[in-house]
């Protein structure tokens, strides 16, 4: 049928959970300077805003489910969550970040992508 793709989030959370573990999230890798200085850095986590019709990756634009017209688009933002919900690092970000990459989800699940929704841009204003 025509139903929208929908996000098992009981199922994306526990493979994010265990994704991230396994990208090292909470766990400093220590990384020599080139001054032989050695340092902890922790893996930053990328924020996955996820909506009930699409996500947005880091401050990234709107991945519409149904690719906002464009079914191949579409496809490939679907496979992106598909990716995740089964428990597989999403294949399109294998060559940006091969060591995998912690993610930190935000849950708007319940309501549909806002255009005025502005993700990250560090003031949590609201222009209505």
């Amino acid at each position: 049928g025509g139903d929208a793709y929908a996000v098992d989030m009981t199922k994306l959370l526990k493979s994010l959970k265990e994704l991230n573990h396994a990208a090292g999230d909470g766990k400093g890798v220590v990384q020599q300077s080139s001054n032989g200085e050695r340092k902890l850095v922790m893996p930053s986590a990328l924020p996955l805003t996820l909506f009930k019709d699409g996500f947005i990756l880091r401050d990234g634009p709107f991945r519409a489910f149904d690719g906002g017209g464009d079914p191949a688009r579409g496809k490939s933002n679907r496979a992106f969550v598909t990716d995740l919900m089964d428990g597989y690092f999403p294949s399109e970000m294998k060559h940006t970040h091969p060591e995998g990459v912690p993610f930190k989800l935000i849950d708007k699940t319940s309501e549909a992508f806002d255009p005025g929704f502005k993700a990250f841009s560090g003031v949590a204003a609201r222009l209505d």
